[in-house]
């Protein structure tokens, strides 16, 4: 082979090699650009944030008294799932299982003592929520603030079941009683045919306040507490007005009576008050509500993977 073939042969060489090293390169920039396309769809979802609730709730009603408020202050627990939806805001569905409760017996007035009445209740909730964060708050995102105060409101369904303790005089035994079904302020009577019976299952609206802050990544401490505005007032099933004994024993039966008028068990003679119609029971001038106080702690769980993907890179899939 002279001088002229080897460099032709060469120059062959190297021209084809070109052609492989182009479509080399442009593989890899398209396998670059795939896998960074598919790092930013990852980076892009949403985290999941998993959280557990524990505190006290109360209630505010006809039966509470806040000259001794911590008798009413029972314990809650319960938990959440939240998806941010950015640094600001962050959609939540939370559950909580609570206790409410209330007596006569905790008041100072004499007048309230003697009307004797008392109930208790479990609460069941579940909530949607749209937390919003004052502050930028994504304990994922360097750069993020790691504590920031946030408001709370959205949608309750709950479920409440007052009930009481009925000790018989006779024996001695004590019974605990439903209240909605006894129909203790003449529900279901023909003398109240505007009262119906409540609904044990209702809705309510939340309005909570807290703040939560991330001592490590991937960790978060919150305190939150708040109000849920109720549309009955009946979480303590008194409202209005006592009714006839004649016509509640008739209609709804004497334990429906003696729940409802409990100054037997408190008067000298054992007799229960001249209590009618007319009589107030309760007040009807405003709703029942209840609220919780608790502490929260969250831990935010990504799909997959927990790392900070790389900013995007330069090199992109060239095009034909």
């Amino acid at each position: 082979m002279n001088r002229s073939d080897l460099t032709h042969t060469f120059e062959s060489g190297w021209h084809n090699c070109r052609h492989w090293l182009v479509l080399a390169w442009m593989i890899l920039s398209c396998s670059q650009g795939s896998v960074q396309a598919q790092l930013n769809v990852v980076t892009k979802r949403q985290f999941l944030e998993f959280g557990l609730v524990g505190g006290t709730m109360m209630y505010q009603g006809d039966l509470s008294h806040n000259y001794y408020f911590y008798v009413n202050y029972k314990p809650t627990f319960g938990g959440f799932i939240a998806y941010p939806l950015n640094e600001h805001f962050s959609a939540k569905l939370m559950y909580l299982q609570g206790y409410i409760a209330g007596a006569d017996s905790n008041a100072l007035e004499v007048p309230i003592q003697t009307r004797n009445l008392d109930f208790f209740s479990d609460i069941h909730e579940w909530s949607i929520q749209l937390d919003m964060y004052l502050l930028r708050f994504n304990s994922l995102k360097e750069g993020s603030s790691s504590f920031s105060p946030y408001f709370s409101t959205g949608l309750t369904v709950y479920h409440f079941n007052p009930m009481s303790t009925f000790t018989d005089p006779a024996t001695g035994l004590d019974t605990v009683y439903a209240l909605q079904p006894l129909g203790t302020e003449g529900q279901g009577t023909s003398a109240f045919p505007d009262r119906k019976p409540y609904m044990l299952t209702q809705v309510a609206i939340p309005l909570e306040f807290g703040f939560k802050f991330t001592p490590v990544r991937y960790l978060a401490i919150g305190l939150t507490g708040g109000v849920k505005l109720t549309f009955t007032d009946y979480l303590d099933d008194v409202s209005t007005t006592y009714v006839n004994p004649e016509i509640l024993i008739n209609e709804n039966g004497m334990v429906s009576y003696l729940l409802s008028n409990r100054t037997w068990e408190v008067t000298e003679n054992g007799e229960p008050l001249a209590l009618g119609n007319k009589a107030t029971r309760g007040g009807a001038d405003s709703n029942d509500y209840y609220g919780y106080l608790a502490v929260t702690l969250s831990y935010l769980f990504i799909p997959e993977y927990k790392f900070n993907v790389s900013r995007k890179a330069g090199i992109h899939c060239p095009k034909f």
